[in-house]
């Protein structure tokens, strides 16, 4: 039977080398062959919400929800974490030299890094 690995990827900062871009560039992927349990308890949490008539946004964005919402949405996480690889890369954007300040050398190179 064949073996699938899922790869999610998410991404904090910008990619503004100016002084008035973000300080850090993080890109995190999750790992995983079975990533279902988990996305169903997500999908019915949302709906759970939903019907409790608590105010979770249209795109049910963690970050961006309340913190009572937050708190479920980590509870769902944390029960489902045992399938999961997590990696980040972190860069300090004010200690990237000058050749890789231009997307289309800095992007791949940190996905590079990220997926070794």
């Amino acid at each position: 039977m064949p073996r699938f690995l899922y790869v999610f990827l998410d991404e904090s900062g910008d990619l503004a080398f100016q002084p008035n871009g973000s300080r850090f560039f993080v890109i995190t992927s999750v790992t995983t062959e079975h990533p279902f349990d988990g996305a169903k308890a997500l999908h019915d949490l949302r709906y759970d919400l939903l019907q409790k008539d608590a105010a979770i946004g249209e795109c049910f964005h963690a970050c961006e929800d309340k913190q009572a919402v937050r708190n479920e949405v980590f509870n769902v996480i944390r029960a489902h974490l045992k399938p999961l690889t997590i990696d980040s890369i972190i860069v300090e954007k004010r200690k990237t030299g000058p050749a890789l300040q231009h997307i289309e050398r800095f992007y791949p190179q940190i996905l590079g890094y990220l997926l070794r």
